[in-house]
């Protein structure tokens, strides 16, 4: 009687212990199933200081900012499909390409800005996808705020870009404007429209890695 009892309680223990490693680890894929704020904003702030202090004449401090910010895009491709992703890696290579020739002395003003916009563009891309993500879920606020990152690496992008894709990006910021209105209003949003704006924002990247 004692020995089945205690086989029960040591059955019961190991169940218990089971299930709390079962839910810990449930938990802990449910936390990592979102991107988190400082992950999707930090490389937009890591690029920007990059520039500053290239133009300050203080290489160092530049890679520091530039190898942050890959660290972050590569970190953010954990959440990412497999199209935002291709777009990331290109730009990952373009900006390991540029602290290269940075740390040879060897870079100029305009490649930097060339990988720094095609790299805010990515990350907006990819923002903008996971929000898309988080409203089919009906999960609102989550895309409202992937959405406002999605529109700071767009305006950000603007210091950085070429005559030749002005008229691309003019037509993505009011589009953008238009589905973040919408959502943060009466949480309203038409579908159409988001994959009018991927597609817009697809098109400007394609073309900065086919130039």
């Amino acid at each position: 009687m004692n020995q089945k009892f205690n086989n029960t309680a040591i059955w019961g223990i190991i169940i218990t212990i089971l299930s709390v490693a079962v839910l810990t680890y449930i938990n802990h894929l449910s936390g990592k199933n979102h991107i988190d704020l400082w992950t999707s904003k930090s490389p937009i702030r890591f690029m920007s200081q990059a520039q500053k202090k290239l133009n300050e004449h203080k290489p160092y401090d530049c890679i520091v900012d530039l190898q942050r910010a890959v660290k972050v895009l590569k970190s953010i491709e954990g959440y990412g499909d497999s199209t935002s992703n291709r777009y990331l890696e290109n730009s990952i290579e373009d900006l390991v390409t540029v602290i290269s020739e940075i740390d040879q002395k060897d870079i100029s003003l305009e490649d930097m800005n060339i990988a720094i916009f095609e790299a805010l563009n990515a990350v907006a891309y990819a923002d903008l996808k996971m929000a898309e993500k988080d409203m089919k879920r009906g999960e609102y606020e989550k895309a409202l705020v992937l959405l406002k990152t999605t529109r700071l690496a767009v305006l950000r992008s603007t210091r950085y870009i070429q005559p030749n894709d002005v008229m691309m990006e003019q037509k993505v910021i009011p589009d953008l404007e238009s589905v973040l209105d919408s959502l943060e209003s009466n949480q309203q949003f038409d579908f159409a429209e988001i994959e009018q704006l991927n597609q817009e924002i697809e098109a400007l990247l394609d073309r900065d890695y086919l130039d």
